[in-house]
């Protein structure tokens, strides 16, 4: 017998809906991103979405060989995915476009802080002293 109470369900649900709300903190790169072929892009899509791609789809997206590289570029359209040539349905193809855009978004938020900053301080508003150095003297 075990002498501990048992779990409030209430609490057990709260704290399952905190953990799916809560970010993934290993996300990859955009360049890791570009880097997967069609059947590890795949896996990853059907983590990331929340009505994974259905079994037709699957295959329609792995025979048309999409891989990281070609679902970034084609980000935002939904089009890309209809084609006759791939044939996904347009739910699917929605979806896709959706997440890569999510994706390059992600990667824009990064570049515009990163270019800001490096334009700050060749403007002169960040000197080699904030950096915990000291600019020679002549």
């Amino acid at each position: 017998m075990s002498t501990l109470p048992d779990p409030d369900p209430k609490q057990t649900d709260r704290s399952s809906q905190v953990s799916q709300a809560e970010p993934t903190i290993n996300e990859p790169t955009v360049q890791e991103i570009r880097s997967f072929d069609e059947a590890k892009l795949l896996e990853w899509i059907q983590q990331k979405l929340s009505v994974p791609l259905k079994p037709d789809d699957e295959e329609k997206f792995l025979n048309a060989e999409i891989s990281g590289e070609v679902f970034l570029d084609s980000a935002g359209s939904e089009d890309f995915y209809t084609r006759p040539s791939i044939g996904l349905a347009f739910g699917a193809s929605f979806q896709l476009a959706e997440l890569a855009r999510e994706v390059i978004g992600r990667k824009s938020k990064y570049s515009y802080l990163t270019q800001t900053a490096s334009l700050l301080y060749h403007r002169g508003q960040r000197t080699s002293g904030d950096y915990g150095h000291q600019a020679p003297t002549l």
